[in-house]
């Protein structure tokens, strides 16, 4: 816009016209003061948006650090209803798939889990533990969770801090088991061992008795979910009891 005012070549007019040039020059320099104000304002606005993309990035590398990513390949796949439509024949379907993965060449270590680290979206729920003073479901803390076979930390390298991993024993009519990450045991047993401690969703239809899950290890917090609401607190089900 400046330069486009100053390319004006009506020399003769602006000299015959005195006043209305004086005039015209201050209106310019009032342009031009507005042009600088508006591009120091856009330029921070530029600036704190960089910043915190920056934070963010940051943010992601350290929460993922530690975790094995070289040489492992994922893939996503769905079980249509029609085709599995009860928990044993999801069951089938995951030994049946670790079974051909382990045969295949090259493959050295294979699991399933329901949401990878590092990914969109979050299947939160509210979690009670036993023994605690909250009565309302809609009160209880939230939580991510995510469902592995056992095998699943020590492939990704997240290290079971105490207790156990999941195991080939944690089928379906034994001891409903669960690993939960440090911030959630925080929230629901603070200062605590939460090793042996029950918990149980919030909202699940399963009868009381069936309801309760027993924690059997703790895990370091890693963030599961890239945008949105990142809830911290993980809650780890077994794969196999629960598909």
């Amino acid at each position: 816009a400046p330069a486009m005012h100053a390319s004006d070549t009506r020399l003769s007019e602006s000299l015959r016209e005195g006043s209305a040039q004086a005039g015209s020059s201050r209106a310019g320099h009032l342009m031009r003061q507005g042009l600088i104000v508006a591009e120091i304002a856009f330029s921070l606005v530029l600036l704190i948006g960089a910043g915190l993309m920056v934070r963010s990035f940051m943010h992601l590398q350290d929460s993922g650090r530690g975790l094995r990513t070289e040489n492992a390949v994922t893939g996503q796949t769905l079980l249509p209803i029609a085709t599995y439509p009860d928990e044993n024949s999801r069951r089938v379907f995951m030994r049946e798939f670790q079974r051909r993965m382990a045969e295949s060449p090259g493959v050295r270590e294979q699991t399933i889990v329901t949401r990878l680290p590092l990914n969109n979206g979050n299947n939160a729920n509210g979690v009670m533990a036993d023994g605690s003073k909250i009565v309302d479901p809609k009160e209880a803390p939230r939580a991510g969770i995510v469902k592995a076979m056992p095998g699943y930390f020590p492939l990704i390298g997240l290290p079971v801090l105490r207790g156990r991993d999941f195991t080939d024993g944690d089928r379906d009519g034994s001891e409903r088991v669960c690993l939960v990450n440090e911030s959630l045991a925080k929230k629901l047993w603070p200062g605590e061992d939460p090793l042996g401690r029950r918990l149980k969703l919030a909202f699940e239809e399963d009868s009381m008795a069936t309801a309760w899950r027993t924690v059997v290890g703790v895990v370091p917090d890693i963030v599961q979910n890239t945008e949105g609401d990142n809830i911290a607190s993980t809650l780890y089900l077994s794969q196999m009891q629960e598909p």
